[in-house]
């Protein structure tokens, strides 16, 4: 057994263990007894309700070259046990295994000589994480590793960084966060050379309470940029509390973005891009709604900043993107398009969702009667959860929605907020379900959004 109380103290042994076992110095980790696969390093996290050294066990008879785990009183006696019996299993004792994974990571960050791209926001983060990537490993096939779906907190950006290998030279990395500093820490782990922030709006109040205190939070991956070196960094000029941070480093140059040189244009139902003396058209066949076209420039216009030169490549690149699943996606079932964007939900993305879906169907001439809205909760809002879902309400009534169904714990406020004996209401996913074959009778348009724990896009599965 070999105790470290930090990881410090743990890392050359480490780098031994594994050069004498010819293992991959990118560390093959697992931290989930039940996506264990022999030859990985397991490390046993603590959490509130639980602590992985109860796997031990299971997962050091798979042949675990490598199990690490957070000092306790039953961890000392569990290793001790085992060390005995299983020599081959290198045994590592710390003092917190979540800071350990993370010091880990900046460790392997620091070894590395590529570069990242980091991006927060509150809305549109993932949709524009796979932008960037979608323009970057189109310039570099490869060579490029991304943020895997949302795997973008204090434990999924470690191990995003631990998936580099020798061969990438960038990585592009979304960074999420619930409560105040978490931002700090994932930068002082990644230390992000460009990025940007897509928008500030109204999401985690339950934590942050005001948007001036998101500001706070998401512009740390601003500071960190700006403090780090020459990095290049895109401002949302259009956004109101956004635009402040544009005066905080005066010998810093920032690519403004929605400002007099570079700005989204719209003409009729196509949407441009203004880059300086340049006009880019962005046509893209899978994307709805203005906010996912300003995504969509604010990305080309990050990557064109670092790669001036490949701006032919990039404007073929433009056309090609394709939205993952659930996220403003459309999904045909039974001669339903389904307008899906059910990944999750705050006010300032229900709203831009709302618009991008009524703009589609004015495009397209199709009927609103022949539309069906069903949106449910948006949470994590705390105290202003009712207030926040009237004002909601009123929003669907002001488009001129005909047909609304309000679902979830907070339907009774989209409700109110609506005012109008039209709307349908139900408390539970599981009501609508029962109910769902007659309300899409004569409907060939769904739109469906609500915040994760409500999982709306089941509903296309079972129509």
């Amino acid at each position: 057994m070999v105790e470290y109380q930090t990881f410090i103290e743990a890392k050359e042994e480490i780098l031994e263990f594994y050069n004498k076992r010819g293992l991959k110095q990118s560390f093959e980790i697992c931290t989930d007894s039940r996506k264990y696969k022999r030859g990985q390093c397991f490390i046993a996290i603590k959490g509130d309700n639980f602590d992985g050294i109860q796997f031990l066990e299971e997962i050091i008879q798979q042949n675990c070259p490598l199990f690490i785990c957070q000092m306790s009183d039953e961890a000392i006696e569990q290793v001790e046990k085992y060390s005995i019996s299983h020599s081959s299993t290198q045994f590592i004792i710390v003092k917190n295994s979540v800071k350990y994974i993370q010091d880990l990571a900046t460790l392997h960050r620091q070894k590395w000589s590529g570069e990242i791209i980091a991006l927060t926001g509150s809305n549109g983060k993932t949709t524009t994480k796979e932008m960037l990537f979608h323009f970057m490993n189109g310039l570099f096939p490869g060579k490029v590793i991304a943020t895997q779906g949302n795997l973008n907190n204090h434990l999924g950006v470690p191990f995003t960084l631990f998936r580099i290998q020798n061969e990438t030279k960038y990585v592009i990395l979304e960074m999420g966060t619930n409560h105040p500093g978490e931002i700090k820490v994932l930068c002082d782990i990644a230390v992000p050379n460009h990025g940007t922030i897509t928008n500030i709006g109204e999401s985690h109040l339950e934590f942050f309470k005001t948007k001036e205190n998101v500001l706070i939070e998401k512009s740390e991956l601003f500071h960190a940029i700006m403090k780090n070196g020459d990095g290049k960094f895109v401002l949302n000029c259009e956004d109101p509390l956004l635009i402040s941070l544009e005066k905080k480093y005066p010998g810093k140059k920032l690519i403004k973005f929605q400002n007099d040189e570079n700005y989204l244009v719209q003409k009729n139902s196509n949407y441009a891009f203004q880059i300086r003396a340049e006009v880019v058209d962005l046509k893209n066949d899978h994307l709805v709604g203005r906010h996912n076209f300003l995504n969509l420039a604010q990305s080309y216009l990050l990557v064109h900043s670092l790669f001036p030169k490949e701006k032919n490549k990039l404007q073929k690149l433009i056309s090609t993107f394709k939205p993952t699943l659930g996220r403003s996606v459309f999904q045909e079932k039974k001669g339903i398009i389904f307008f899906s964007d059910a990944y999750n939900a705050n006010p300032s993305s229900m709203r831009a969702s709302l618009r991008g879906f009524k703009e589609y169907l004015i495009q397209k001439s199709i009927s609103e009667d022949k539309a069906l809205y069903i949106i449910g909760d948006m949470n994590e809002l705390g105290d202003l959860a009712p207030e926040l879902h009237k004002e909601i309400g009123a929003f669907v009534k002001s488009l001129g929605v005909l047909n609304p169904i309000f679902v979830g714990r907070y339907s009774k406020y989209l409700m109110d907020g609506y005012k109008d004996n039209l709307c349908i209401v139900y408390e539970s996913k599981e009501e609508l379900e029962q109910n769902l074959s007659n309300l899409l009778i004569g409907k060939d348009h769904v739109f469906l959004k609500a915040s994760r724990s409500l999982q709306l896009e089941s509903i296309i599965d079972i129509t």
